[in-house]
Order: C-alpha cells, then sequence, then structure tokens
C-alpha cells in the first residue's frame, strides 16, 4: 500500500472515530435530558399537590390529617399516630377514622394511604401505603401525567414512564427511587423481543440516575389494565422526616381518575 493511500485510510479511521465520538456525546446528551425531563415532572407533580393541600387547609381551617407521620419518643420508641389516616384533595372526604379502625383490633401500627394528584389511578386503590417505615406501591402504568392514557412509543416508552411515575411517587411519600428494596414488573405477552425492549428502559432508567438496580421480579402475563404493555410495582424505605421536615401532603392526594 502506498503512503498515500495508508494516509488516507488513517483519515477515513479518524472521521469515523470523531462521528462515533459526537454520536456518542448526542446519545449522552440525550439521556441527560431524558432524565431531566423525567425528574421536573416528578417534581411538578409533587409542587400540585402540595398546593391543592395548601388550599385545603386554608378551606378546612387547617384540620386535614389526624396525625402526622411517628416521631421518636423520649424514651427512643415510637410515638403511636391513629391507626389509618387518610383524605382525598379533591373532595375533602375522610375514610376509616382512627377510632373505627382501633375497634377493629388494628392499633399497633399507623397505617398512611398515598394518592398523587394528577396521576391516573382506579377508585378501587391508592397509589401507595405507608407503613412500618416502608412504602408499598399499587401496580403502576406509564400513563402520562394529568391523563388516564398510557404513554406512546411502547413497551419501551411505558417502562420509563412507569418507572417515572413510581419516582413520582415516591418522592410524595418522602422516600425515593434510591430507597427502593424490591420492583415486580409484569409484561404482557411476553416474548424475547418484548423483554429486551422492556429491560434496556429499566436499565437505562437507574443509569440516567447513576443509581444500582435494586431486587426485581419479572412476571409474564397475559393481559393489564388498559391494554398496558408493562406494569411495575415494588416497595421502598421511607426514612423518618425530622419534625422539621413533617408535610402532611406526603400523606394525601386527590380523589383520582
Amino acid at each position: 500500500m502506498s503512503s498515500e493511500a495508508v494516509l488516507l485510510k488513517k483519515l477515513q479511521d479518524a472521521e469515523l472515530a470523531a462521528r462515533c465520538a459526537d454520536q456518542a456525546a448526542q446519545s449522552a446528551t440525550e439521556a441527560k435530558e431524558r432524565a431531566d425531563k423525567q425528574k421536573a415532572e416528578a417534581l411538578a407533580l409533587r409542587e400540585e399537590t402540595e398546593r391543592e393541600m395548601k388550599a385545603l387547609q386554608r378551606r378546612t381551617g387547617g384540620d386535614i390529617v389526624n396525625t402526622p407521620w411517628p416521631n421518636p419518643g423520649a424514651d427512643g420508641g415510637v410515638i403511636q399516630g391513629p391507626t389509618v389516616a387518610i383524605l382525598d384533595v379533591g373532595t375533602g372526604e375522610r375514610h376509616g377514622s382512627p377510632t373505627e379502625r382501633e375497634a377493629a383490633g388494628s392499633v399497633h401500627t399507623p397505617v398512611y394511604h398515598v394518592t398523587l394528584a394528577g396521576l391516573a389511578r382506579l377508585p378501587a386503590f391508592c397509589h401507595a401505603t405507608l407503613s412500618g417505615g416502608q412504602v408499598h406501591m399499587s401496580g403502576i402504568l406509564g400513563t402520562r401525567p394529568g391523563a388516564l392514557e398510557l404513554t406512546p412509543g411502547g413497551i419501551g416508552s411505558q417502562t420509563s414512564q412507569a418507572l417515572a411515575n413510581i419516582e413520582a411517587i415516591l418522592a410524595a411519600s418522602g422516600s425515593s427511587v434510591q430507597h427502593l428494596v424490591k420492583l415486580q414488573v409484569f409484561v404482557c405477552d411476553n416474548s424475547r423481543e418484548r423483554f429486551e425492549a422492556m429491560n434496556e428502559a429499566y436499565l437505562k432508567f437507574f443509569q440516567e440516575r447513576e443509581l444500582p438496580v435494586c431486587a426485581r421480579l419479572f412476571v409474564g402475563c397475559a393481559s393489564l389494565a388498559l391494554g398496558a404493555d408493562v406494569q411495575v410495582d415494588g416497595c421502598a424505605v421511607a426514612p423518618l422526616p425530622s419534625a422539621a421536615s413533617q408535610s402532611s401532603s406526603m400523606y394525601t392526594g386527590p380523589t383520582g381518575y
């Protein structure tokens, strides 16, 4: 090969390497933009809930939740609040008074039911339940914020949105994705291709946040609500907040969709 041909080959290799570097940089930028967008949506959902809580406090004179999250007692124990404290911000309606629950014998562990403003759910369940320092989440779909509609784009997009919705629920519950203990992923009409599409989006969600993955259970199923491709549920640790940081907005939400 002549010297001219060798130099031409080196030039082509250099141009190819430069293009690959540009593409990698572009992919990293796009990934960060997606993560920033999902984070902003999660924060917006929480801010919306807090605004509704403040409005409800003004209308009800501040009597919104029977008790905040329990605080450590002077003797190092936990001061127990009422067994259940539930409020739907959309209606101001209370459910399951502590007296009724205590009469039924459930008096040991406070339970808080969480519903989040703007996030789709059915009346049959709340988004999450807080008890014993843990957040137990219902099955969450990849629905768009503010609508009972699945995000377009197929199983990968729905997986990303479902995880973003979980992130918003955990934030409203005083927890976060980094406190996840275990997730369960259900995929409709599972196949190798659909599993790989789900898994790629799933891993990208954690990689974009520079977090390790938690324990996971995968289940293939025949069908899901709304004709969804994927559903995710699980549990996380809910660190006890300090008295100064307590907010009743963590434990309340709208009636839902």
